[in-house]
């Protein structure tokens, strides 16, 4: 539990500790520890008080409930604490009391089944768990809040002894948003997965920072390359006709430093078979928040054939003249 609020929160103050000497002697402390940068190194900073007199415990327990009062009450994650043999509230935050839209008094009324969400299976496998005083739960789950609405939410729970008796308590993180922003992610991806899979066009996706080219299908149909190889940005450049390749990239290489989205261009491209085609490469380009271009993504086009025809049309026309 100390190491999960440190990754969320970064410091954990006044927790009780029993801690060894060299001679073996066991002694009570109470410790404090958060999170330090120095140097780009991350380190552990503790500070460990020895309480083993009578009295200092007695003034230090009361000194630690009250300022972990203060960090349990202000603390932004939602901390549920429930009775591990009866799943019902024996405290909750602030954060949790708006996050469920329930007060402090509702919830001391309810136990931790009136939020879960699922099948009478998933349920009751839950309910088994929670009931384990030494499982450790984490994971995603599904709340029911009070005004019946239902959130996602990533749930680490540990139990531990409060007044001699088990009782699990749980961050729970309201994660509903971020899980529909993945969702829309993955069906935006599925939609080009299946527009890339069913054009005709050679379609490329280009990293700027490592220069590796993902290829639609149609680079196999058009040109007869096969997508298991190392194709990058390297050998594309290679397969433009020599007489035209520092013409092409330098017109890419002035739009990725310019501030213009759009790159467009004619080339010869040089086939499986060796055979050079007339191609239309288009492309846009994607900008971070300081306008430097991370990605370049577009398609290219086989007009040979279209050509031909246009060249064939121009000398009928000249010869009927």
């Amino acid at each position: 539990m100390v190491v999960e609020v440190l990754r969320l929160a970064g410091k954990l103050g006044d927790i009780p500790l029993l801690l060894r000497t060299r001679d073996g002697e066991t002694r009570t402390t109470i410790g404090s520890v958060q999170l330090e940068e120095f140097n780009g190194q991350t380190y552990l900073v503790s500070m460990i008080q020895d309480l083993t007199d009578h009295e200092r415990i007695q003034s230090a327990l009361q000194s630690a409930e009250s300022r972990f009062r203060i960090f349990f009450e202000n603390i932004p994650l939602p901390l549920l604490v429930y009775d591990v043999a009866t799943l019902r509230f024996v405290d909750v935050n602030p954060a949790a009391c708006r996050q469920y839209g329930y007060s402090h008094d509702e919830f001391m009324s309810r136990s931790v089944s009136d939020l879960w969400v699922g099948d009478d299976d998933t349920l009751a496998a839950t309910r088994r768990l929670a009931g384990d005083p030494v499982a450790r739960l984490a994971g995603a789950s599904r709340h029911r809040r009070k005004d019946g609405s239902v959130i996602d939410v990533d749930v680490v729970s540990y139990t531990f002894e409060m007044e001699s008796r088990p009782v699990r308590l749980s961050i729970a993180q309201d994660v509903t948003e971020q899980r529909a922003i993945e969702t829309a992610l993955r069906a935006s991806e599925e939609r080009l997965r299946i527009i890339a899979d069913v054009t005709t066009d050679a379609m490329w996706d280009r990293d700027l920072t490592t220069e590796e080219v993902e290829w639609s299908q149609g680079l196999s149909s058009l040109f007869g390359f096969d997508l298991a190889n190392n194709l990058d940005h390297d050998w594309w450049r290679e397969h433009v006709h020599p007489d035209e390749r520092d013409k092409v990239e330098a017109g890419i290489v002035a739009v990725l430093a310019g501030d213009e989205p759009y790159w467009a261009d004619e080339y010869r491209f040089r086939c499986v078979d060796g055979r050079y085609v007339n191609v239309l490469d288009r492309g846009y380009v994607i900008r971070d928040d300081n306008g430097r271009a991370v990605r370049f993504i577009g398609a290219m086009v086989d007009i040979t054939a279209q050509l031909q025809v246009a060249e064939a049309a121009t000398r009928a026309a000249q010869e009927e003249r």
